[in-house]
């Protein structure tokens, strides 16, 4: 079977403000800028995690190369920039900007690679397996996350994990792996007690 792959390259410059879907039956689709910091896909729409996304991806076999692909509602509730729902999609050198749940790695088998990736309340949610090595997560309230390799497997885990919210024990939690990871968090002015 002869497999085709498309290339689409975005123009630099262009703030392309559309939703964009890649439907299921399109698979092996590339989209490409030439670099994040001056080729956008923005739109703005939020509340509905499955209908908000910018960019969403249903298509097996993706690559998305130096895109910033951003969600600008605002902070009045849930706005996807990014929702992947497919198999074997890969970021690279990607900007992805929103508030909440920015990311949402929906499922299937992803690769994220030197992408930056901002927002505030669980702005990476989903059931993905998904391996990042990106060099910076922002979170909205003041912690940057630098050198990171994180690999989120899909299902859950059956070990007992400590909770860290309540401290009791939760059989079943999601594992995280963070490798080379180092969080900053910006020096607070004023009263320290």
């Amino acid at each position: 079977m002869l497999l085709k792959y498309i290339v689409l390259r975005i123009s630099d410059f262009i703030d392309n403000r559309e939703k964009v879907v890649i439907p299921a039956e399109k698979p092996y689709i590339t989209l490409s800028g030439t670099q994040a910091s001056n080729t956008f896909l923005i739109w703005s729409d939020g509340e509905d995690i499955l209908e908000s996304p910018t960019l969403t991806i249903f298509a097996s076999d993706f690559v998305c190369r130096f895109l910033t692909i951003q969600n600008k509602f605002g902070t009045a509730g849930r706005a996807v920039a990014l929702r992947v729902a497919a198999d074997k999609a890969a970021f690279y050198g990607c900007v992805i900007t929103s508030y909440q749940d920015t990311l949402l790695d929906d499922n299937g088998n992803h690769y994220f690679k030197n992408c930056y990736i901002e927002g505030a309340t669980d702005f990476i949610c989903g059931s993905a397996s998904s391996l990042y090595e990106v060099p910076h997560f922002w979170e909205d309230h003041g912690e940057l996350i630098l050198g990171l390799s994180l690999l989120i497997p899909s299902s859950p885990m059956s070990s007992h994990l400590k909770d860290g919210t309540n401290g009791e024990i939760q059989p079943k939690k999601i594992l995280y792996i963070m490798v080379n990871t180092n969080v900053m968090v910006p020096e607070q002015t004023g009263n320290k007690e």
